[in-house]
Parts: C-alpha cells; structure tokens; sequence
C-alpha cells in the first residue's frame, strides 16, 4: 500500500514537473521546469486526526524517477510542517502512517509546496 501511494505521488510531482514556467520569457527560463524536487512526508494522526508525527520520508528526482541525495533547508521543513499540520485527514486510518507529498522549486527554496500551492 505505501509503494503505490509513494509511486502515485511521484508520478503526480513529475507530471506536474513537466509544466514549464512562463513567467519569465527570456530564452533562458523558457524551458525550466516547475519543481526541482519531491518530498515525500510520512505522517501519523491520532484518533481525533491530529497531526501526531511527520517525517522527512525521502526526496525525489520527478524526471529521472529516482531518490536524491538532498536536505532541505530548515525554513522549508518548517514551512511543509506548518501546511501539513493544518490539512484535513478525515479519511485517513489513524495510528498508521501515510504519505504526503510537497514540491520544492529552486527558485523558492525556502517555500514547500504541499497540496494545491502548484
């Protein structure tokens, strides 16, 4: 169950990786990738689904579809924490942990994107 939702994920993150930005249009940018990363977070709630725990589980290469070597900062981490606490687990088994995923971009390196921030 957790390697399907793992796989789910990352392939989420690299079909949401293969959108180019636009905002900048300078031949150099025109190509650039969204996100440079995927985090996955494994995370735990209790009974009332409260945030009991969450754990850096692993980081993603969206376009090789690999593991990297890579720490994010920890105005990152705190960020992801601070928007996967507030997310609603209703439908989650509690006690038994599950996996989240967040985005992390270059260009905003201190900022995790987690749900429908993309």
């Amino acid at each position: 169950m957790k390697i399907s939702i793992l796989l789910t994920c990352v392939m989420l993150v690299a079909s949401c990786a293969s959108t180019t930005s636009q905002i900048n249009t300078e031949p150099k940018n025109i190509n650039k990738p969204l996100l440079t990363y995927g985090l996955i977070f494994g995370i735990t709630v209790d009974e009332n689904r409260n945030v009991k725990s969450i754990t850096l589980s692993s980081v993603q290469d969206p376009y090789k579809k690999k593991p990297v070597d890579f720490v994010p900062s920890t105005k990152y981490l705190e960020h992801a924490e601070r928007q996967l606490r507030v997310r609603d687990y209703g439908e989650v088994e509690f006690n038994k942990e599950f996996f989240v995923i967040c985005g992390y971009a270059d260009v905003r390196p201190d900022t995790a994107l987690c749900g429908g921030e993309l």
